[in-house]
């Protein structure tokens, strides 16, 4: 019997050496393999962000546990978006990157991962998610704003006369275009009409999307 109670003793204790050993294993290569520590202990930025499709910089702020690299994954094609502005990557703390994301030529949605990859742990953590919009999608929210800027201007506006002969567009533009202001890319669009300020007396160009 005491030889039996020695046996199952050791089993017992060579197992409890197994499991300490295993997780020691883990440790040292930063996180339990399969787990959710990936040496980022708090992110204050917005960890889904849709951007304009002419392109924006967004701000990444976070806390990690070590040295850290950021990265990018897209979801088509590539560079482009790029990183700037890094620090605090050097040591253990608070950070941070921007994040410049180009103008969308492509015409469709598409979307950029925001990776950070911890010195000491298995995989990266997924900061940020940023979906782009394409010059196709228009939002509600853009043609509910496009329509009071058109009811505005039909009954306000100084020149409502000229206005009111133009065929505008609500539906099928975002906001930015809907009232755009020149730039190197004014002659990739259709027709344009230009007309004084509505907001002033000042000489500067209100531009209205037309067919």
């Amino acid at each position: 019997m005491k030889n039996l109670f020695n046996s199952f003793y050791s089993v017992v204790l060579l197992a409890l050496c197994l499991i300490a050993f295993s997780n020691c294993s883990d440790s040292d290569d930063g996180g339990e393999v399969g787990g959710t520590d990936n040496g980022i202990t708090a992110i204050s930025s917005e960890m889904e962000k849709t951007v304009s499709l002419y392109g924006e910089t967004v701000e990444i702020s976070f806390t990690a546990s070590g040295k850290w690299t950021p990265s990018l994954q897209y979801s088509t094609g590539s560079d482009w978006a790029a990183i700037t502005n890094t620090s605090g990557n050097s040591a253990a703390g608070k950070g941070g990157f921007r994040v410049k994301v180009d103008k969308n030529e492509a015409g469709q949605e598409r979307i950029l991962t925001v990776l950070v990859q911890v010195e000491g742990y298995k995989t990266p953590e997924v900061v940020c998610t940023i979906t782009q919009s394409g010059s196709g999608d228009v939002s509600s929210a853009d043609i509910a704003l496009n329509e009071f800027m058109h009811n505005y201007l039909k009954e306000h506006y100084l020149f409502k006369d000229e206005y009111n002969t133009l065929e505008v567009d609500c539906k099928n533009v975002s906001y930015e275009l809907f009232i755009y202001l020149p730039s190197e890319d004014e002659n990739k669009y259709r027709r344009w009409r230009n007309f004084p300020c509505i907001f002033c007396e000042c000489r500067s160009t209100l531009y209205l999307f037309i067919y």
